[in-house]
């Protein structure tokens, strides 16, 4: 009996630590996004140009792609996908649940 009752706290404590451990890598290439997106110049090397231009984006050439990859996909609402991930983090850390609705 108090195996079980064990066996279910620590199933819980785990499930509890992944939850935030999702929660809390959200956040953070949340914000790696939103700092590639605000240190984002047009004249950085993307895909198109060569390698040999110097790089002034803060996360160097990974940060300059995806910067440039976001703007030219979706425009200026891009600023807004990493918003509204780190206020989806912030949910998760401290709900500490997924929605399940199916």
């Amino acid at each position: 009996m108090n195996i079980k009752n064990n066996i279910e706290k620590i199933k819980d404590f785990a499930l509890k630590r992944l939850i935030e451990f999702i929660g809390i890598s959200i956040l953070a290439l949340s914000i790696l996004m939103l700092v590639a997106l605000i240190s984002y110049n047009p004249n950085d090397p993307n895909f198109i140009y060569p390698k040999n231009i110097g790089i002034n984006n803060v996360l160097g050439i990974n940060g300059s792609i995806g910067a440039d990859f976001l703007l030219q996909s979706i425009g200026l609402i891009s600023y807004f996908l990493p918003i509204t991930l780190i206020f989806l983090s912030i949910a998760i850390i401290y709900q500490k649940k997924f929605n399940t609705n199916s």
